[in-house]
């Protein structure tokens, strides 16, 4: 009987960014799945007048919950974080705990500002 290939979501990430990619069984190259950029723009004005960070929690937000809610439905096996550490202290504790549980690898760079390309061929150093 023939073995279903893990699947692993490696999702690279800052305060208002997140590219989400996926790969199945071992060695295989990453994949991009989506990306997604915080649905508001955050002016300087706003962020003077926010000295708690509420503003870019949002969007942070939106990544824990898409992250947690393919946990929760065993859309991936295994989880891989690339998290700016800026954005690190704010997300971790959104995680859930199915997402804690498929946690294999957590790094903090951040690598937003890279394509699409660039980004699998970095995840690709990053595979356990």
């Amino acid at each position: 009987m023939k073995l279903k290939p893990k699947t692993t979501w490696y999702v690279v990430c800052d305060e208002s960014v997140a590219f989400f990619f996926e790969s199945q069984g071992t060695g295989a190259s990453p994949t991009i799945l989506d990306q997604r950029e915080a649905e508001r723009e955050i002016s300087l004005a706003q962020v003077s007048h926010d000295p708690h960070g509420q503003a870019a929690l949002t969007s942070l937000s939106d990544i824990a919950d898409f992250i947690n809610q393919a946990a929760s439905n065993a859309t991936y096996d295994h989880l891989v974080l690339v998290v700016a550490p800026s954005a690190l202290v704010d997300l971790r504790p959104l995680i859930s705990d199915q997402a804690e549980e498929r946690l294999i690898a957590l790094h903090t760079q951040n690598l937003v500002h890279l394509t699409a390309p660039q980004l699998v061929a970095h995840l690709e150093d990053l595979i356990p």
